[in-house]
């Protein structure tokens, strides 16, 4: 095992689950080190992104007030951006958001919204590492299915 393909896999998995087990596949890794990676990725990701949202957050805010005309009447309470993902937690749930968030919204920001949406860090943390083992378990299956199909 190279420590490129690992490192490579470890990388990719910061913000996306998926790619990280096909990857590993092609780089002729069993299940435990193709997922032990990606979890390993996933979970710096999670735990650092908990570690600093409110830190996050408030850079994010104060980067925005920069940009704000200070003329322009006071700004909604309410972004938009918070409005949409009010609007899709609100379809789908707190769980919607979690099996969505390992392999499209992508982590940081996942964890970001379900925190900030009322969710205790615990939860997210618990539910997104769970959804990221599960993505990370179809990811790995499907691409030994679709080699073993192919021939490769």
């Amino acid at each position: 095992m190279n420590l490129l393909e690992c490192k490579t896999i470890f990388l990719l998995s910061l913000w996306k689950t998926y790619v990280g087990p096909a990857l590993g596949v092609s780089f002729d890794m069993t299940y435990i080190e193709a997922v032990g990676y990606t979890m390993l990725g996933a979970g710096v990701t999670v735990f650092a992104t908990l570690y600093f949202e409110q830190k996050v957050t408030r850079a994010f805010k104060s980067l925005m007030g920069v940009f704000t005309n200070k003329n322009a009447q006071k700004s909604p309470t309410f972004k938009p951006v918070l409005r949409k993902a009010l609007v899709f937690y609100n379809r789908y749930g707190f769980w919607g958001l979690m099996a969505l968030t390992p392999i499209l919204i992508g982590l940081p920001i996942g964890i970001l919204i379900a925190v900030r949406l009322g969710t205790t860090k615990h939860k997210v943390a618990v539910t997104v590492l769970l959804m990221s083992l599960c993505w990370s378990s179809l990811s790995y299956i499907v691409t030994i299915n679709g080699a073993e199909q192919l021939g490769i």
